[in-house]
């Protein structure tokens, strides 16, 4: 049963470098698999995250890809210090679930007991509850 979520603004995600990465350099239904349970989906993405693919952006077609689609639909989130700290306090403060492939940041994640998106065999899985 599909649900109508079109009354609501959208859910806010906070993505991570390899999630970006990732749905920008293979085609997949991952997304689309997270509009399902989510609804609309707003990408957030803090600004350590930004400025990393921007980085590899310089030598590397996905992330350039991925660049472009960040600077039209996504909400860049001015933060100080290392990526993967930013991403943890923008989600908290935003009470957002986390998009990431990265095992080690989803580590931290699960120690945290923080929800997040994660991708196995080309589908998404989620780990704790996002909040709806």
């Amino acid at each position: 049963m599909e649900v109508n979520r079109s009354w609501c603004a959208g859910l806010k995600v906070v993505f991570d470098t390899s999630f970006i990465i990732y749905i920008c350099q293979k085609p997949s239904s991952v997304m689309r698999e997270m509009e399902d349970i989510l609804g609309k989906v707003e990408i957030v993405v803090p600004s350590p995250v930004y400025n990393e693919v921007k980085r590899l952006a310089k030598r590397k077609k996905p992330a350039k890809v991925a660049l472009e689609k960040l600077s039209k639909d996504a909400e860049i989130v001015e933060h100080e210090g290392p990526a993967d700290k930013a991403i943890i306090d923008v989600a908290r403060r935003l009470k957002a679930p986390i998009a990431t492939t990265d095992l080690s940041l989803a580590a931290k994640l699960r120690r945290e007991g923080l929800p997040y998106f994660t991708v196995k065999d080309d589908h998404l899985v989620t780990i704790g509850k996002p909040i709806l």
